[in-house]
């Protein structure tokens, strides 16, 4: 048995801000005070920018708030010369002000979902953040020396945002995350009919039920757990001087090769945001934008990640 602590904070990590804004310029009061960094004419917003010459100015810095910890205690053990196994359980918690999920400036400045202010985000949860990661493992040497092995990894779905479709804050950028609204008199709607729609959507999901009367917090909904179930079949032939011959197959996602209908794996966002408002007006009397509903299926079956896989390997030792 063995237990791993791990600790992990950064001095240096980058940090990304448009220095070509002239900052915040106002509220929305409606929407608990999301800072405005442009002006709502024309159907949209335009940025207040120091020089209308240019677009974004992508400024990199560091910042040193990001932090993670983890917890790992796993169990090994072999029973004669026949099965072996093995479990882990890993506890996590990962939190930082920029999931850099791009190797493209532009791309992550535009796409991080945006918790604070453009200048100071605030440290919540990590677009890599997986609480809970669970590994077994055994292998047992079978018939005419064939090794059947069998893997089984559950851990926690990926965090995500609901953001708002078009640049709903004027910074030139659409990663604004939803406001939730307390009641139909909290938001105003292109269709106000459309109320008892978007009140039964949070309803049925506590990361936006709980948070109701306020800015969602980045990354606080999260998609279903996730099961794998691997498999592997091995045989090792001699042939001389000590070298050796060995064949493998693979199966990965054993279940849905058993049944179609197992082993899928479900998702409403596959990436760290999710459209769940469009931005349609703005709202002068209650100082507050004007939305329409885009509201995604949840829970979605992921066709290429549910569908079975299998492979087969050779390889020599000499």
């Amino acid at each position: 048995g063995t237990f791993d602590f791990l600790y992990t904070k950064s001095i240096n990590q980058f940090y990304l801000t448009d220095a070509n804004l002239q900052g915040i310029i106002g509220n929305l009061a409606g929407e608990a005070g999301r800072p405005l960094y442009g002006t709502f004419a024309a159907g949209r917003y335009t940025p207040s920018r120091i020089s209308a010459k240019f677009g974004p100015a992508v400024e990199h810095m560091n910042k040193s708030s990001d932090k993670s910890v983890s917890f790992t205690w796993e169990l090994k053990k072999q029973i004669g010369d026949r099965f072996t196994f093995d479990a882990a359980y890993t506890y996590s918690k990962t939190k930082d002000l920029f999931s850099l999920t791009s190797s493209i400036a532009t791309s992550n400045l535009g796409f991080e979902p945006l918790d604070g202010t453009l200048a100071n985000r605030n440290l919540t949860t990590s677009a890599f953040d997986f609480p809970h990661v669970i590994k077994v493992s055994g292998t047992v040497r079978a018939w005419w020396g064939v090794s059947v092995s069998l893997f089984y990894i559950g851990q926690s779905g990926s965090p995500f945002t609901y953001v708002i479709s078009g640049d709903a804050n004027g910074d030139g950028q659409g990663n604004d995350i939803v406001y939730v609204p307390k009641d139909s008199a909290d938001i105003s709607l292109q269709t106000p009919s459309q109320w008892g729609t978007l009140n039964k959507f949070i309803s049925s999901q506590s990361c936006l039920n709980n948070q109701r009367g306020r800015i969602k917090e980045r990354n606080t909904c999260r998609n279903p757990f996730e099961h794998f179930l691997n498999a592997r079949l091995a045989k090792t032939f001699n042939t001389w001087s000590g070298q050796s011959l060995d064949l493998t197959l693979d199966i990965i996602n054993l279940p849905n090769l058993i049944n179609k209908n197992w082993g899928l794996i479900r998702q409403t966002s596959g990436f760290d945001d999710q459209t769940m408002l469009r931005l349609a007006g703005f709202d002068g009397v209650a100082n507050r934008n004007v939305y329409s509903l885009s509201l995604p299926p949840t829970n979605k079956v992921q066709i290429n990640p549910s569908r079975w896989q299998m492979q087969a390997g050779l390889r020599y030792t000499f």
